[in-house]
């Protein structure tokens, strides 16, 4: 159910079955989706979309604007709490601000200025269109039978082993190109690589830089292309030893970013200066890259009074420097957890000694948000999923868990929480995207200032497929998805 997605694979899944509003190009600009057009009115609160006719889903209903306002509609039921409704709440207000014009015009009314309205609430997963007979039956018979109008219609799940879609002729961008497509669940990435040697699987999004060279020995086609996903550690300035800057400081600077781009991506990828790669348009030309530097990390926590112990650990007052690591099991391009190992090693190097807990996917998220055990974390997030200068990450993660999980109204990072609202505020309300960007600097430089997060690097996407899988090429802002590949085609031979 695209309202209610929380990870990699499950965005993966409803790209094939769902289509949006509106869609985004090779550089994540906005473009016709099911909406073939739209207008904005001046002052940027009223939006009225015209849709394409001769629509269908899956099912046999048919596509029009009641069905487009019902699928909206799900974000405000305060029951249902899908993944957009703090969202939709806050900036449309209520149902009645959506109307279906006629059958195939939809309105809709903002109740606050949201500048990104568009790329964040109507591009993707709270923009798709489901079948209104699939609602009326019920939210989660979605969950287990999901209904859209993508190239794709869903055929089986099974638990665990794999997810069959076939294609839907009657789609309305033309019949796409493949009989069925089948997703299998394979959790281990090396597991996942030996299928593709073997030539059980056709096609792999989870190729990492260590796996090129072994499958193209295999006769493994990858294809690469500089990607927009950016990574970074993860400070919970809430608890722990991560609230004094020092510390963050200290993290920061012990890192070797450099040798994770030659060592790790074997050159498939870059340094991160801000978050956002060289001419993306939020890239930052005079935001400082933090260099490595174990003796800057050492200086700073001698000069904080954390002194080097004989057991190898910093203390202060008769108290070790701790810090508590979270870890998981997730492989993209980077595993997670050989990050979180290096964040961890990093850490040791310096004199802070370490605690990991590794949760699976779905503990992993209940504990960052939460943020009761971790105070140190890697994280990773493709910029395909905001406007080209929009807020990198959005609040979703640095924003709102490292300072809004922060109770104590004596802490000293409330004045800067208030000062992040005030520039989100701003940058939600700005239209302009030269004042946008400038917003956002401001918004990279405070971060940099107060070392909210710490960046890392930019990795390439890399896709692992068979040779009789052909002409296959990749968008830079790729989601990892099939239905973002401009063209593909299988040789049956």
């Amino acid at each position: 159910d695209p309202v209610f997605h929380r990870d990699v694979g499950s965005t993966r899944a409803m790209a094939y079955m769902y289509d949006s509003l509106v869609e985004t190009d090779v550089d994540t600009e906005l473009i016709p989706g099911l909406a073939h057009d739209w207008e904005i009115t001046d002052d940027g609160m009223n939006y009225t979309f015209h849709l394409e006719e001769g629509v269908m889903f899956h099912d046999g209903e048919e596509f029009n604007a009641e069905a487009m306002k019902m699928a909206l509609d799900r974000n405000f039921d305060e029951s249902l709490n899908t993944n957009f409704y703090d969202d939709f709440t806050q900036w449309v207000g209520s149902p009645d601000n959506i109307t279906a014009a006629d059958e195939y015009t939809l309105e809709i009314q903002l109740e606050s200025l949201y500048a990104r309205f568009l790329h964040d609430l109507l591009h993707g997963y709270s923009g798709s269109a489901v079948s209104p007979a699939a609602l009326e039956s019920g939210d989660m018979n979605v969950h287990s039978n999901p209904v859209g109008t993508g190239p794709y219609q869903f055929t089986e799940f099974e638990p665990d082993s794999q997810l069959v879609m076939d294609r839907f002729d009657d789609y309305w961008r033309g019949t796409p190109g493949l009989d069925r497509i089948r997703v299998r669940v394979i959790p281990e990435q090396s597991v996942q690589m030996a299928e593709l040697e073997a030539g059980n699987a056709d096609i792999s999004f989870s190729v990492q830089a260590l796996d090129v060279e072994r499958l193209e020995d295999a006769g493994v086609n990858v294809t690469s292309q500089p990607g927009l996903t950016a990574t970074w550690i993860s400070f919970n300035c809430g608890k722990g030893h991560t609230q004094e800057l020092a510390v963050r400081q200290a993290i920061a600077h012990s890192v070797d970013r450099e040798a994770i781009v030659s060592e790790l991506l074997l050159g498939f990828g870059e340094v991160s200066s801000g978050g956002a790669v060289e001419g993306w348009p939020r890239y930052h030309d005079d935001f400082p890259v933090t260099p490595y530097d174990p003796d800057e990390a050492g200086r700073i926590l001698d000069e904080a009074g954390w002194e080097m112990g004989d057991n190898g650990y910093r203390e202060r007052d008769g108290e070790t420097l701790t810090v508590n690591v979270l870890s998981t099991q997730l492989e993209r391009q980077l595993s997670y957890g050989l990050m979180n190992e290096l964040i961890q090693e990093s850490c040791e190097s310096i004199g802070i000694q370490t605690e990991m807990q590794t949760m699976e996917w779905g503990a992993y998220l209940d504990e960052f948000r939460a943020g009761e055990f971790w105070e140190v974390s890697f994280h990773a997030q493709n910029a395909a999923f905001v406007d080209a200068v929009g807020a990198q990450l959005g609040d979703t993660f640095w924003n709102v868990n490292q300072l809004y999980n922060i109770e104590d109204e004596n802490h000293h990072l409330i004045p800067v929480r208030e000062e992040m609202d005030e520039l989100y505020e701003r940058l939600d309300a700005e239209i302009d995207d030269d004042e946008r960007i400038a917003i956002w600097r401001e918004i990279q430089d405070l971060t940099k200032e107060h070392q909210l997060i710490s960046w890392l690097v930019h990795w390439d996407a890399l896709v692992g497929h068979s040779p009789r899988v052909q002409n296959l090429s990749i968008k830079p802002a790729m989601q990892y998805t099939l239905a973002n590949v401009w063209e593909i085609t299988v040789d049956d031979d």
